[in-house]
């Protein structure tokens, strides 16, 4: 006698796909399209058209805030005074069905949809495309790798790539599988690596440096002691202006909305605060950081 029965998906072991059980054991699956009508097919039509998308966009969402949140955990220092390393580690894409030759990596989060692609091999080129979408762009690589929707492909060997490819999870399963990459609380690194002393300046309490806030740390660890190891910058006022000792000092035009290079700052009009930024890329080292001068600073 033969009965509706539910087995897992060879193309995706993680689902099930409705089947036909005889008794000696024997199932042959049922396409979804041939199933139409019935609170089976509502079921079925829930999952392919409402839970499929919201469990890639929440994948995206958390791909998303996952790599903001290492940006700028990597910006500050630990309790041991150490950079900041990544704070979560981001799953990598699921590939079905599996083969030992494909390595799929995601490259960049924000070029990533919440579709899911097919790859395919005609023998000769590869071909990528969103899952009921449009096709997505291939980049060769110097290495030999493919780029292109968000994700980075490497296979040494695509004649092991089925007729009707390899499905493409960038975003499905990336929510559940987001984990913590630290296990120590010291290696939180909520402290920043630019901090400011008052140095030999004599005016009003009111007069102040605030909002101090580190935007680049590339190369400033030369010695790869995970320390932030550049020299100490002195800031100083005269004739309406702050110089730095080195590195270029920019002041923040909110008119214009960009950066430009001055270090005025005018008592009469800036005392309730101006923003400045000092950028120094010289001898290997590429860092940044921002503060705001607040007060009547004399000169």
């Amino acid at each position: 006698m033969n009965k509706l029965a539910t087995v897992q998906d060879p193309s995706d072991p993680q689902r099930s796909m409705i089947a036909i059980t005889s008794d000696s054991g024997a199932s042959n699956t049922l396409p979804e399209s041939l199933i139409s009508g019935g609170a089976l097919s509502g079921l079925l039509a829930f999952r392919r058209e409402s839970l499929d998308p919201a469990q890639n966009t929440l994948g995206l969402v958390a791909l998303g805030i996952a790599e903001t949140f290492n940006a700028q955990h990597q910006l500050g220092t630990d309790l041991d005074g150490v950079l900041g390393g990544a704070f979560f580690n981001s799953p990598a894409p699921t590939v079905m069905p599996a083969i030992s030759s494909a390595r799929v990596a995601i490259e960049d989060v924000s070029q990533l949809s919440s579709s899911d692609y097919l790859l395919t091999w005609d023998g000769t080129n590869y071909s990528m495309k969103a899952v009921g979408g449009s096709a997505i762009a291939l980049t060769l690589q110097a290495d030999g790798s493919y780029s292109g929707g968000g994700v980075n492909l490497s296979i040494s060997n695509p004649s092991q790539i089925p007729p009707t490819g390899l499905l493409i999870q960038p975003t499905r399963y990336a929510a559940s599988n987001l984990s913590v990459a630290i296990s120590d609380p010291r290696k939180v690194a909520a402290g920043d690596p630019v901090s400011v002393a008052p140095g030999n300046y004599s005016g009003a309490v009111s007069d102040r440096i605030e909002g101090v806030k580190t935007l680049s740390v590339g190369g400033i660890d030369a010695n790869s002691d995970g320390l932030a190891d550049f020299s100490p910058i002195t800031l100083s006022f005269s004739a309406n202006a702050f110089t730095a000792s080195s590195g270029t000092l920019e002041r923040y035009d909110a008119s214009a909305g960009s950066w430009v290079a001055s270090g005025a700052y005018n008592p009469a009009t800036d005392s309730s605060g101006a923003r400045f930024r000092v950028t120094d890329a010289q001898g290997g080292v590429d860092y940044s950081f921002e503060f705001t001068a607040v007060g009547a600073w004399a000169s």
